[in-house]
């Protein structure tokens, strides 16, 4: 299955497009700490899903980096990324890994009833108010 329906799956089942809300719904713990370096990891531990968030980012990119990382719970379950670097400045130089859960945050954040309900406003306005980093814009499928 693509991505983008991968996150238009996840929306329905939660019925939220706020990431924070949908981790919640799934039961995935989100925290925040002082990383020092990455954005956020995903770990999973004895059948604990969690989602960890640099508590000194920028808060506008908590929402990116919670959907990010919530890629990450629902593409690759049960790969931790604690030792990948968790949020790539260049959408296109990341891993594989990395890049699917990009795309997936941009598809979860910009999604097509988000966009269809906005339809007057630019993507990039949009993407400004989802938190979502313009360069990431191209990643919308």
């Amino acid at each position: 299955m693509d991505i983008k329906k991968r996150a238009e799956r996840l929306i329905r089942k939660c019925n939220t497009d706020n990431p924070f809300a949908a981790a919640d719904f799934l039961g995935i713990k989100v925290t925040f700490d002082s990383l020092g370096g990455p954005w956020g990891y995903y770990l999973k531990y004895c059948r604990q899903q969690t989602i960890v968030i640099d508590c000194d980012t920028p808060q506008e990119l908590h929402g990116f980096i919670c959907a990010h990382e919530l890629g990450h719970a629902r593409i690759t379950p049960d790969e931790n990324t604690v030792r990948l670097k968790a949020f790539t400045g260049n959408p296109f130089t990341a891993n594989k890994t990395e890049r699917r859960a990009n795309a997936f945050a941009v598809c979860f954040l910009l999604n097509e009833t988000f966009l269809r309900e906005h339809a007057g406003i630019s993507i990039y306005d949009l993407a400004k108010i989802r938190g979502v980093p313009p360069d990431y814009i191209k990643l919308l499928h």
